[in-house]
């Protein structure tokens, strides 16, 4: 049988879709090639930014410098391979039906175990007019994940267009906000999260280096101190909230990490659970095939 999907294989696209209102489509992406979902991702028309990027140290626990490029892509897939000295990885990107944005990382080659970071960056802002507003609002820590409330809201006298693709304007003098409309996100992986943390900082640039991340600070003697600090300071609070999650990885394992999504805290769970199970990356091909 021909197996339509194989028919519209490129390697000039990165769009990524389940079907079910996730989608993973950065119009002029600066970190294509960046493990993870560094550029913003949307559930049907509301924006997530800084939905997780991937940060990677060796042994010594120094950042490994990779030369990474897209190597294929499918209407059910993207694959990346990411190559330092001694260090091979490939990395399978997907968007599940079950709205969950998800990366297998397959180590190929490495001379030890790596450390993997599953990094969040989002805003934190207080209330506020806009068009839109949106904010993270809560961040819980569970058992084996980070579990997000994402608020997004409209000035009342607004019709949204609804496109994502515009920010709408407004009438001047205009005050009101219409209720915010939360999703909820967990993020985790398919191996046991060895460590993690949760801090707010000041705006910075946002763009997914380990120079930038609190690693440099956090990251002390092959452990993140799990420590949470997020609503913390003098009102009004706000800043960029790093959410980070460590996972150990061998030569020849693979590693699952995702975002999980909904409109309620038990369907973002489901979603990722339904992403972290096995052959994550075989049922989006037979789904995109039904």
């Amino acid at each position: 049988m021909v197996n339509p999907l194989q028919l519209l294989r490129r390697t000039d696209k990165w769009f990524l879709g389940g079907g079910h209102g996730a989608i993973y489509a950065p119009p002029f992406p600066r970190f294509l090639t960046t493990p993870g979902f560094a550029e913003e991702c949307y559930l049907a028309d509301i924006r997530i930014p800084g939905l997780f990027s991937v940060i990677v140290l060796d042994a010594q626990y120094r950042p490994v410098k990779f030369d990474s490029k897209l190597v294929d892509w499918c209407p059910h897939r993207l694959v990346l391979s990411h190559s330092a000295p001694g260090v091979e990885i490939r990395e399978t990107r997907c968007v599940t039906e079950s709205n969950a944005w998800v990366s297998c990382f397959e180590v190929l080659a490495a001379p030890t175990q790596l450390h993997f970071f599953q990094w969040s960056l989002m805003d934190v802002r207080p209330p506020g007019y806009a068009a839109p507003w949106s904010s993270l609002t809560s961040a819980d820590v569970l058992e084996q994940s980070l579990a997000v409330r994402f608020e997004t809201a409209w000035p009342e006298e607004l019709a949204p267009d609804r496109t994502a693709v515009e920010e709408e304007q407004v009438v001047s003098g205009a005050s009101k906000m219409l209720a915010p409309l939360p999703v909820y996100l967990e993020l985790g992986g398919s191996l046991p999260r060895r460590s993690w943390t949760v801090n707010l900082a000041q705006r910075h640039d946002e763009s997914p280096l380990y120079e930038l991340s609190v690693l440099p600070e956090k990251f002390v003697g092959g452990t993140l101190p799990c420590d949470y600090k997020l609503f913390v300071g003098t009102d009004p609070v706000e800043g960029m909230a790093h959410l980070v999650q460590h996972f150990v990885v061998e030569e020849g394992q693979e590693l699952v990490l995702a975002c999980g999504s909904g409109m309620s805290a038990a369907a973002a769970s489901s979603s990722l659970q339904d992403a972290v199970l096995p052959g994550v990356v075989e049922r989006s091909e037979r789904d995109w095939r039904r």
